[in-house]
């Protein structure tokens, strides 16, 4: 884990005995890992199941990015996707609530991880999160995981100058 003090951490919390099934790329799958472990123990106690919480997470961070909310008000999201994500806020190992009422992500690396894998869980994206340079990191991880077309390269390069170098680097691979 490179020594990263937040990634070993998170293996800690996680009290898991026998560490020897975690791959050799363990750094790539932390979080996953991580989501995984949590959701598991959400389940258990609930009537839902951990891939609803994980797409009702996802959902609402995607539905963020797409409307260039900052801030994510729990108040502002339906009563379906308050019912999935309550659970998830009660646990507060992912998110919790602040004293408004905002979704808070227990670390900007782990919401920013959610983020990419919300972009990744869509059939298309929209061009709103697409051309916005705001998110340039995001779609950056976006190019890098996805196989997307020479085209859309070229347009994401048109309005986000700060991806020339990696969908340079995408289009010669």
């Amino acid at each position: 884990l490179s020594n990263d003090p937040y990634l070993i951490g998170i293996l800690k919390e996680l009290n898991i005995d026998d560490i020897e099934f975690l791959s050799s790329d363990i750094e790539n799958n932390i979080f996953e890992i991580f989501l995984d472990r949590i959701l598991k123990d959400i389940e258990g106690t609930s009537t839902s199941y951990k891939n609803e919480y994980k797409n009702a997470l996802l959902n609402i961070l995607y539905t963020a990015l797409e409307n260039k909310q900052s801030k994510i008000i729990f108040t502002s999201l339906s009563d379906s996707q308050k019912n999935l994500i309550r659970p998830i806020l009660d646990n507060t190992k992912i998110c919790r609530l602040d004293d408004e009422w905002n979704i808070v992500f227990r670390h900007d690396r782990l919401k920013f991880y959610l983020e990419v894998q919300a972009i990744l869980n869509q059939k298309s994206i929209s061009k709103t999160i697409l051309l916005e340079p705001f998110y340039y990191n995001l779609i950056g991880q976006y190019i890098a995981i996805k196989e997307i077309s020479s085209e859309s390269l070229i347009e994401i390069q048109k309005y986000n100058p700060y991806l020339k170098k990696v969908t340079v680097h995408k289009e010669i691979k």
